[in-house]
């Protein structure tokens, strides 16, 4: 089959969605099918990790903002976090529904393809964009049998989301874009409920995956002094809560230590049993070290955090933090895979949690139902 691949995020970064998308992509591969990539370059070297190679299945275009250049979207300048600079950027975020992707898609024509004709387009969020890029191609002459768009997030529903628009309008457009498509698929089985209830229209195009890992991680076992715990990821204070964390290894009596890597708004002060780092764009070397793995439910919404199918890809014990609008769906979700360790977002719950592995050292392996070629069929079928 011919797959065109479409995200205006770049596929070789550290990001949740690249992780998602190279998954995805590598099982289209495994399973033989010939896929070109319509993407972006990184915005920095630091955040590039891989190079995406499909020379023996097919191409990868890249953009910047003068469309099919070689050259790399440009980062900030220094100087750029000025109050002048931070006031646009914080009036772009509440008007602007889409990012800076969206004036690459003027430049975009299907004569940039190496084909103008494809069994089955793939338009891949986040960012949105990626969903009014395919628009744009098709406009311009690209012939398709099947368009499925893949969402992480949704667009009205986006706890993440500053813009300053009523829910009503919105609505209107996610329902713009997503109404020409052919099948639509949200990582979430919480998400594709509630964009059921709000698109009715579309529902029966709806379907939800868990999101693939792209191989697995085989570590070597542990002989650690201290138990060592990981939280590796974003941590705002509107998005995810990780005091109850930080406050239960701080105040164990126990000898456990907590490794912190991420980007967050809120201040916690280092201690004897908690270090904590800015984000990594590897962390490798954190996880081969570390005993248990941690992932934080989000505050709200229905969005299971990427972390956790990408974790479950490795051979660690991997402690889920129950939060949230739809912490005790999540849960039964969670159960039926029989590869999570499942608590509270209490102090107490935490401690007891990871006491029980401390002492019993339960040993967990990669979850073959969230391997990616598992998952790449289903995408298609």
């Amino acid at each position: 089959m011919d797959i065109l691949f479409v995200t205006l995020g770049p596929i070789d970064a550290t990001f949740s969605m690249s992780f998602r998308n190279r998954a995805v992509l590598n099982g289209f591969v495994k399973l033989g099918h010939n896929v070109d990539v319509l993407t972006v370059y990184p915005f920095d070297d630091s955040i590039r990790v891989s190079s995406l190679d499909l020379s023996q299945y097919g191409t990868i275009i890249r953009l910047n903002k003068s469309g099919n250049s070689k050259k790399k979207i440009s980062s900030p300048k220094k100087g750029s976090n000025s109050l002048f600079s931070s006031l646009i950027r914080m009036f772009y975020h509440r008007v602007m529904p889409f990012d800076s992707s969206f004036f690459l898609i003027r430049s975009l024509s299907v004569d940039l393809l190496p084909k103008k004709k494809y069994d089955t387009i793939i338009s891949s969020s986040d960012p949105k964009t990626s969903h009014l890029a395919v628009r744009r191609l098709i406009k311009t002459g690209l012939v398709y049998k099947n368009w499925i768009q893949y969402w992480g997030d949704p667009l009205a529903n986006d706890i993440t989301s500053k813009l300053i628009y009523p829910s009503w309008a919105l609505k209107w457009l996610e329902n713009f874009l997503i109404k020409n498509a052919n099948k639509i698929i949200y990582v979430s089985p919480i998400t594709l409920d509630e964009q059921s209830a709000q698109f009715i229209d579309s529902a029966q195009k709806m379907m939800f995956l868990p999101i693939p890992y792209e191989k697995e991680k085989i570590y070597p076992k542990l002989k650690n002094d201290v138990f060592t715990i990981g939280y590796f990821g974003f941590y705002l204070k509107t998005v995810r809560n990780i005091r109850p964390l930080y406050n239960s290894v701080k105040n164990s009596k126990l000898k456990v230590h907590l490794n912190i890597v991420g980007s967050t708004d809120l201040k916690l002060d280092e201690c004897n049993n908690v270090s904590i780092y800015p984000i990594s764009n590897d962390v490798s070397t954190f996880e081969e070290t570390t005993d248990l793995m941690i992932v934080i439910l989000n505050l709200h919404g229905g969005q299971i955090p990427g972390k956790l199918y990408h974790l479950a890809a490795t051979n660690k014990p991997i402690l889920v933090v129950l939060d949230g609008d739809f912490k005790n769906v999540i849960r039964e979700y969670l159960k039926k895979y029989d590869r999570f360790i499942i608590c509270e977002n209490t102090e107490n719950s935490i401690t007891e949690a990871i006491n029980r592995q401390l002492i019993s050292r339960q040993e967990f392996s990669p979850s073959p139902l969230f391997e990616c070629t598992s998952i790449a069929s289903r995408f298609l079928q």
